[in-house]
This record gives C-alpha cells, sequence and structure tokens, in this order.
C-alpha cells in the first residue's frame, strides 16, 4: 500500500514539475495542433471575353459646333445624366474623331458602374452646325446563358450549374459583377474550373452567354511528411489525403486523412464531408477527427496516454464575390471528448466541450502603392466544459486549481497584408490573436510556438488563453533559373509572439514574449510537388522542455501530389 500510494504521488509530483519545466502535450493540445497541410491549387479568377472595341472612324477635318446631343437607347443613365456628362463638350467645334472621342465618355461611365458590353456609335446622320447630334448608346442586353461541359458528360449534376445560371439577370444589360460573382462561386466547388464566351445575340445589340464548366480527375491524393510534431509524442510524421470531388454528384467533396509520427506515440484521422445546398453557394460540412497518443522520451516513465474525438457540423455563407473583396459568414457548433491517462498515477482527466462558433473571414485586393491584398478573419466561439472526473474535477474547482470547469468564451482574430513591393518581391505581414473571458482548457487555447507561429520555437511552446503573434516577412519569387520555369519563393522575416498564459493565474509568472527571426525556402509545383522550410534563431525568450532543442529550429514540410 504504501510503494503503491508512494509511487503514485512521486508521478503526480513528476508529472506536475515537468508541466512546469516542458510544454507536455495532451490530447486537447495534440487536437488543435493537427492541422493538415494546404495542398489545394489557388484558383485564378474568372476570365470574362471582353467585347470588341469601336474603331475610331477616319477623321474628314471637317469640325462641327456641337449645339446640343440627342442620346438613344440609353436606359441605366437618364438623358438629363448623360447631357451632364456630355456639356464639357457643348459650344465646341470638334471632329467626327473627337466627337466618337466624347461618345467614348458615356461608354467609360458605363464601363465604371459594371456594364462591360456597353458601347457608344455616332449613328449616320446629317451633322451641321446647330443641329442636335444623335449618340446611340448599345448597352449590352443579355439574352442569356448557355451551359457547355468538358467533358460533355460530367460527375456533378449539371442542373447545379444551371442554378448558379438562373442568378444572371437576363433580358438587361449585362453586369460583369454579376456573372463575376456566379462564376467565382462555381469556381469555388472542388474538381471544378469556368470561364464565359460571349457571341452575338438573337437581335443586334444583344449578347449571348457560354458558361464552358470544365471537370478533372474526381479525386486527388497526396502523402506528406514533416517534423512538426511534439518532443514527447515524435517530431517526425508522415500522413496521407485523399479528397473525392462530387462523389454524390451534388458539387460535394468528401476528405479522409490519417498521420502518424516516426516513433508511432502519435496517430490521427480526419474525414469530412461539405456540400453545396442553394444557389447562392451556401454549403453544410461535417467533420470528425479523431488522436491518440503516448507520451515517450524522459516522460515514458509515467505511462501517460490519451485520445481526443472531434465532432463538428457547420454552415459556410459566401457574402460577396467580386475581382476586389470577397467576403464569408459561417457558423459552427463541435462537440469535443477528451480523455488522459497517467497510469504510474491511476490518474484520469476525461471531459466533454461543446460550443458554437460564428465567423466572418474575406479577402480584399487593392491597387496600393502597387497593389496587394489583405486577407482577415474574426471567430468568435462560446461553450461548456465539463469535467467528468471527479477527482480531477475536485482539483480543478480547489482554490489552487485553474477553474475550467464550466462555461467559456473566446474570440479569435487574424489579419495579414501581402505587398506588391517591387516586381517578384513582397513584403508579408501578419497578426494573429485570441483574447479569452476565462482559462480555457488545452484544447481551447492559443499556441506562440510552431511553424506557423513564432518559428524559432517548439510546436505547442507557451500555450495560453490568451495572446497574439506578429509576423513581418519579406518574400522573393524566382521564376526562372536560366530558361527553366520554377516557383522558388525565398523569404527573411520577424516573429513576435506574447502571451498571457491563464484568465485568472494561479502563479504570478503568467506571461510569455518570444521573438524569433530566421529564412524560408518553399518550393510550389501546386500540381505535384510542395516543399516548405524555416530555419530560425530565438532573440528573446527560451524554450522550455529537452535541452538539445537549441539553436536554430528548423521546420520542413514535404507534400508530393498524385
Amino acid at each position: 500500500m504504501y510503494t503503491t500510494l508512494t509511487r503514485a504521488l512521486l508521478a503526480v509530483a513528476a508529472l506536475s514539475t515537468a508541466a512546469v519545466a516542458a510544454d507536455i502535450p495532451d490530447s486537447g493540445r495534440l487536437l488543435r495542433e493537427n492541422t493538415p497541410p494546404s495542398v489545394r491549387p489557388h484558383k485564378e479568377l474568372p476570365r470574362i471575353q471582353k467585347p470588341v472595341e469601336q474603331k475610331e472612324l477616319a477623321s474628314s477635318g471637317v469640325r462641327v459646333k456641337v449645339e446640343s446631343f440627342v442620346f438613344g437607347g440609353n436606359t441605366i443613365f437618364t438623358s438629363n445624366e448623360l447631357n451632364v456628362l456630355m456639356s464639357k463638350y457643348i459650344g465646341k467645334e470638334l471632329t467626327l474623331v473627337e466627337l466618337n472621342a466624347a461618345a467614348a465618355t458615356i461608354t467609360a461611365a458605363y464601363r465604371e458602374k459594371g456594364y462591360f458590353l456597353a458601347q457608344t456609335i455616332i449613328p449616320p446622320q446629317t451633322i451641321k452646325t446647330g443641329t442636335a447630334i444623335t449618340i446611340q448608346i448599345i448597352e449590352g442586353i443579355l439574352d442569356g446563358v448557355r451551359l457547355e461541359t468538358k467533358p460533355q458528360e460530367i460527375r456533378t449534376s449539371k442542373s447545379l450549374f444551371q442554378s448558379y445560371i438562373s442568378r444572371i439577370p437576363t433580358g438587361k444589360p449585362a453586369e460583369e459583377g454579376a456573372i463575376t460573382d456566379m462564376m467565382m462561386r462555381i469556381n469555388e466547388l472542388p474538381g471544378v474550373s469556368s470561364k464565359i464566351l460571349l457571341e452575338p445575340g438573337s437581335s443586334p445589340g444583344t449578347t449571348q452567354g457560354v458558361l464552358e464548366v470544365t471537370e478533372g480527375k474526381p479525386y486527388s491524393l497526396s502523402i506528406d511528411t514533416d517534423n512538426h510534431g511534439n518532443y514527447s509524442t515524435g517530431y517526425y510524421r508522415v500522413g496521407s489525403s485523399l479528397e473525392l470531388y462530387s462523389p454524390l454528384h451534388r458539387g460535394d467533396l468528401f476528405t479522409l486523412r490519417a498521420q502518424t509520427s516516426f516513433s508511432g506515440n502519435s496517430q490521427s484521422v480526419q474525414t469530412g464531408y461539405i456540400v453545396p445546398v442553394s444557389s447562392s453557394g451556401t454549403k453544410v460540412g461535417l467533420n470528425y477527427s479523431f488522436v491518440t497518443y503516448q507520451l515517450g522520451e524522459s516522460f515514458k516513465s509515467l505511462d501517460a496516454s490519451g485520445d481526443a474525438h472531434n465532432v463538428s457540423l457547420y454552415i459556410t455563407q459566401p457574402v460577396i464575390r467580386s475581382r476586389k473583396l470577397m467576403l464569408n459568414l459561417s457558423a459552427s457548433g463541435e462537440g469535443k471528448f477528451l480523455d488522459d491517462r497517467v497510469k504510474i498515477a491511476n490518474s484520469r482527466n476525461l471531459r466533454h466541450i461543446a460550443s458554437g462558433q460564428l465567423g466572418i473571414n474575406g479577402v480584399e485586393i487593392d491597387a496600393f502603392m502597387g497593389g496587394g491584398s489583405t486577407s482577415f478573419s474574426l471567430n468568435y466561439s462560446g461553450g461548456f466544459n465539463g469535467i467528468d472526473d471527479n477527482a480531477t474535477k475536485t482539483v480543478d474547482q480547489s482554490a489552487t486549481g485553474l477553474h475550467t470547469d464550466g462555461g467559456f468564451n473566446k474570440l479569435y482574430m487574424n489579419i495579414a497584408r501581402n505587398q506588391n513591393i517591387y516586381k517578384n518581391l513582397t513584403l508579408y505581414t501578419g497578426l494573429t490573436g485570441q483574447w479569452a473571458g476565462n482559462n480555457l482548457d488545452s484544447a481551447e487555447q492559443f499556441s506562440l510556438g510552431g511553424p506557423s507561429a513564432v518559428r524559432a520555437f517548439p510546436t505547442s511552446e507557451a500555450s495560453c488563453d490568451m495572446g497574439f503573434i506578429y509576423t513581418a516577412e519579406m518574400r522573393y519569387l524566382v521564376d526562372s533559373l536560366g530558361k527553366i520555369p520554377v516557383s522558388l519563393q525565398l523569404s527573411a522575416f520577424v516573429d513576435h509572439g506574447y502571451a498571457v498564459l491563464h484568465d485568472d493565474p494561479i502563479a504570478p509568472d503568467n506571461t510569455s514574449n518570444l521573438t524569433g527571426a530566421g529564412f524560408g525556402l518553399s518550393w510550389f509545383d501546386a500540381e505535384s510537388f510542395i516543399i516548405r522550410s524555416s530555419i530560425a534563431w530565438r532573440t528573446t525568450g527560451t524554450a522550455t522542455g529537452k535541452s538539445e532543442m537549441t539553436q536554430p529550429t528548423v521546420y520542413f514540410q514535404a507534400v508530393k501530389k498524385f
């Protein structure tokens, strides 16, 4: 009895001491850090065939004094609005070429409002001094949009594409914004790309659209390896991902992923399904994740292990789709079931978390100082953490406990800017942070260290309730080596992170400051192979855990697609 009790107390003491000395993973932390690599290629903005511009007529050299204008064919602008637009030409003597240039002012006004097929012409007329000059406006009426697919028989139901097409107003002047919106929503379907061609319509001045939809192969398979794991469960990992495009012919997507550490101390499985449910691009999805682990290395004697399950149901809604702005809303609900065991101490931390999330995210593209893009996201999460083991709950609710049992709420934000500097040189800056209203379970926390955070520190370093990470990174794209086209990105970066470890601390030392600087190299061949790597040195803060985790810290990831 004495021996068993002594061993248990020593184990708990050892675990507590280790927790101070190192960021020991548990099921919640491993579940949170288990992010699959991004391998899906970026899709280009939709292509729309532009109308053939009217050629200028040769000048006769004859000048005519403009007294007034008469407009025909206009419905978007009133004649009064067009007269105001053309007022600067009244009283001037213009040649025929100059009259056509003046009429182009109206075309520009239409194009500015998105009516990209609009044209203006000076029809045949007898032009004399003192008479009104007639300007005919062809507003570019869209007869309709016809669907063509490549191949002719495709996996995805054609009725789905027809529902997207039905959003385009017909019998009215064609709006580039509406057509772009439709095509971007279609291009977000997995394994699909589209473009639109414009043909003469049923009558002069009208246009028929032809939506060409192309489907690629029905699946994507990839294998990957990295060293993004944790010291206690294994740095080096290997994984494989499978995506099935439109398996139920509804523009749906099925995903399956499995990963294991080389040491065998950590394994995970993820699967998901998402399907569009409306012509506006609304999608509903279901995800499931499972993680299991066994602590190794210096913590092997504790015989500590655990597992986690996460089930989430979510809905996403694209709100804005344009060439300059994309905006999305999302809502989700999820349940986490976590179990951590220390066999030598006969202890168990069994808990469940139920929560709901609301989010908004988007990307804005602009021409500021040579052009760039700004991405942003804001997510609120609130829920309940229930500790199911009575002994663990008693400790949690004691005077020295963290009081994580009960309700919680947190706010997560991210904003990033890619700014063009010169040709292939860009500056990336990003700020990511989390605020919490109370002490959080490890599954809901935020970490400063890792390959997507402060890269000079190990994965999950400085896990906290509240914190932020700032990154500044200069990137240079090498697009050719001699005559060989490549896509190689070189970078130099600085990362800084600040953490408030617990919202309501039980120890005086409750903050962490981590800073690192280094270099990165990435090779992108989106259709075949991706390599990402970084090397970084710590300038502020020290890493907890294994003493041989010395500078510099090197991260790598390699993905091979089939």
